[in-house]
C-alpha cells in the first residue's frame, strides 16, 4: 500500500497572504518555494503534521518564512509567539513561564499544643482574681 506522506524532514512557521490578510501556519520544509507555498483548505493542521504531499486541490498561497524547526511539536509550541510577535526569536515572558504558574509556597504548619494553651489560660484566670475592683458605697 502506497502512502503519500513523508515522515522526517523539518517544518515552517510561515505568513500565509490571504485575501483577507496574513494567516500564521505551521508546513512541512517541502510545501514552501521561495516565496509561496500550497495548503490545503480544510485539515491544515492535520496534513502539516503527518507532512502529506501536497494535491492539485490545495490554494497555492504567497508566504513569508518566519522560522524552521525539527519537529511539528516543536513547531506548535512556538506558534502562539509567531501569532503575538514578528520575531519568533525575542524573549518574552511566556517563556518564563512555560511550564505553568509553579508549585505553590507552603506555610508551615501550626501545631496545636494543649499544655501550652492551657498554661496560659491558667495565668489569665489568675490575673483576673488579683485585680478585683471595688465598688463605691451606695447611697
Amino acid at each position: 500500500m502506497a502512502s503519500n506522506t513523508i515522515n522526517n524532514g523539518k517544518f515552517y512557521i510561515v505568513n500565509l497572504i490571504t485575501q483577507e490578510g496574513q494567516y500564521v501556519a505551521i508546513i512541512p520544509d517541502f510545501w514552501f518555494f521561495d516565496d509561496s507555498c500550497y495548503y490545503p483548505n480544510t485539515g491544515g493542521d492535520i496534513a502539516a503534521s503527518k507532512r502529506k504531499q501536497p494535491e492539485r486541490s490545495w490554494t497555492h498561497y504567497k508566504c513569508s518564512y518566519r522560522g524552521e524547526f525539527e519537529s511539528f511539536k516543536e513547531a506548535r509550541r512556538r506558534l502562539p509567539r509567531a501569532v503575538e510577535f514578528s520575531d519568533l526569536n525575542t524573549a518574552s515572558e511566556a517563556d518564563d513561564n512555560m511550564y505553568g504558574r509553579g508549585k505553590r509556597k507552603k506555610r508551615p504548619r501550626q501545631v496545636y499544643s494543649p499544655a501550652e494553651d492551657s498554661a496560659s489560660e491558667e495565668d489569665n484566670i489568675s490575673d483576673t482574681e488579683n485585680n478585683t475592683v471595688t465598688l463605691p458605697p451606695v447611697p
